[in-house]
């Protein structure tokens, strides 16, 4: 698409977006789709879209800079009432459905890589030893104190806060207790709450990186 067409169609986008033939088409496509079923192959594809929705640099700063636009924004008294009117009627408090058992069971089992069928219980997070927390400098300072993901410095993170932020250190073996230097790498909290899922593919996508050199 050359960037008059696309120029063009977002000029187009802004005046048209919330006008009453672009509802009805949203309506009427919002309709199409009611009750129907995706195939596996359409959820894969949509799974990966999601997956690397972030994962460009690019669009990982332009994200973080229009939040760090957003930090420190007065909000209106006509904004907050509109906020308390929109949480009217919604759920809260113990009829929340993440505090029912089967929502509970079912996010324990994810965490634990575990099909439902197999889950038996709820794990408390284990305590990581002291040797970890000794070693945890030595570890970021190897890692020339990049993440080993996305390869920002440490000095590039902030918190919600603005305040400075250290790296992470991982286990790529997933074991708090398996703290040899190998078993360990740096990374920033966005690239490492990607880890807390399919744990299978972190630990193999690390030992590959390990093994071709990439790592360590």
């Amino acid at each position: 698409m050359n960037i008059k067409r696309k120029e063009s169609l977002k000029k187009w986008w802004k005046e048209n977006k919330n006008s009453e033939k672009v509802n009805r088409r949203n309506a009427k496509i919002s309709l199409s789709l009611k009750g129907r079923k995706l195939s596996e192959d359409d959820k894969k594809k949509l799974s990966t879209i999601h997956k690397n929705r972030f994962s460009n640099l690019i669009i990982r700063k332009k994200y973080e800079k229009y939040w760090e636009n957003k930090k420190g924004r007065k909000i209106s008294a006509e904004t907050k009432l509109k906020m308390s009117k929109s949480h009217i009627g919604k759920i809260a408090g113990d009829k929340n459905p993440m505090k029912l058992f089967k929502t509970r069971k079912h996010l324990s089992a994810t965490l634990q890589n575990l099909p439902i069928s197999k889950w038996t219980e709820f794990k408390k997070f284990e305590d990581y030893p002291r040797e970890f927390h000794n070693i945890k400098e030595k570890i970021r300072k190897r890692d020339n104190y990049r993440c080993q993901e996305c390869f920002r410095h440490q000095s590039e993170l902030r918190n919600k806060k603005n305040k400075q932020v250290k790296l992470d250190i991982h286990h790529i073996d997933f074991n708090k207790k398996n703290n040899n230097p190998l078993n360990l790498l740096s990374l920033c909290r966005t690239c490492h709450s990607q880890t807390y899922f399919n744990r299978d593919k972190w630990i193999n996508y690390y030992q590959n990186k390990i093994v071709e050199g990439i790592l360590g």
